[in-house]
């Protein structure tokens, strides 16, 4: 009898934390969806920032979260929620200014919730999911922005 019980309570537990971790990747997946809702919000097409890039890469750090360590994840995490909350609150955007919004909303979050925290490894998993947007120059002002801040950051600490 002692051990039913003790099976059930196991297999509760296991049914609890499977649904939670479930439940957990659910809402990491739906909130991608805040570009796309952006996007018919402002009544943009589709080839513009929010799903060209912001849908897009979102949807491809997620999916490549598993491969970055247990920090680069929470670090990221952070950094994903940051960028979606300011995508949410900003009320001056429209399909013309998002991209350069965009690119402010990056530095302030990256810099914010600690980018320059990651990892040489975490670091170059993300070079390698953005390599191609490095040609793009509105991207690449970015990149050098983040991380000069980092090494301007690194400095002031050491």
């Amino acid at each position: 009898m002692h051990n039913n019980k003790t099976f059930n309570i196991y297999i509760i537990s296991f049914s609890i934390l499977f649904l939670f971790s479930y439940q957990i990747k659910a809402n990491n997946i739906n909130v991608c969806s805040a570009y796309t809702d952006k996007n018919i919000e402002l009544g943009c097409n589709s080839n513009n920032y929010l799903i060209q890039f912001g849908y897009k890469y979102c949807q491809a750090f997620l999916n490549y979260e598993n491969h970055f360590s247990k920090s680069g994840q929470i670090i990221l995490n952070n950094i994903r929620n940051c960028l979606i909350q300011k995508l949410n609150s900003e009320n001056n955007l429209n399909c013309s200014n998002i991209k350069q919004e965009a690119q402010q909303m990056h530095i302030q979050c990256y810099f914010e919730f600690h980018f320059c925290d990651l990892n040489f490894w975490d670091k170059e998993k993300i070079f390698w999911i953005v390599k191609k947007e490095v040609l793009d120059p509105m991207f690449f002002k970015t990149f050098i922005t983040v991380n000069k801040s980092c090494r301007n950051f690194d400095s002031v600490d050491n």
